[in-house]
C-alpha cells in the first residue's frame, strides 16, 4: 500500500520541572512520512449546543520504532494543507510482509 500524501509527525518528549520548579515542555522531533489517508465515517451528531460534524480520520504510515514506542498523547500530525491534529489512538497493523501504524486523529 503506497502512501499518497506527505505528512509531518511530531513526537514530543515528556516535560519536566527545572531547578526553579517551573514546567519545561519536552522537545519535539519531527518526521516526514508518506501516508495513506482513510476517512472512517462521517456523522452529524445533535446535542444541546447544536449539530456537530464528526469525521474519524486515519492516516496509515509505515512502522518505525520512534512512533511505535510513543504514547498517542505525545504525537501530533500536520497534513499537507497545514492542518494540525492530535492523535487519539495508534494501532499496529501487520500485512503479509510489512507493518504499519494507523493514527486515529482527533478534531
Amino acid at each position: 500500500m503506497p502512501g499518497d500524501r506527505l505528512i509531518t509527525i511530531s513526537i514530543r518528549a515528556e516535560g519536566q520541572r527545572n531547578e526553579y520548579g517551573e514546567w519545561v515542555p519536552g522537545q519535539a522531533v519531527e518526521y516526514r512520512r508518506w501516508a495513506t489517508r482513510r476517512d472512517k465515517s462521517f456523522e452529524v451528531s445533535a446535542s444541546t449546543e447544536g449539530a456537530r460534524n464528526h469525521i474519524d480520520r486515519v492516516f496509515r504510515v509505515r512502522w518505525f520504532r520512534a512512533l511505535a514506542e510513543t504514547r498517542p498523547s505525545f504525537v501530533n500530525v500536520t497534513d499537507e494543507a497545514g492542518n494540525c491534529y492530535e492523535v487519539g489512538n495508534m494501532t499496529e497493523v501487520e500485512d503479509t510482509r510489512r507493518r504499519y501504524i494507523d493514527l486515529l486523529l482527533l478534531g
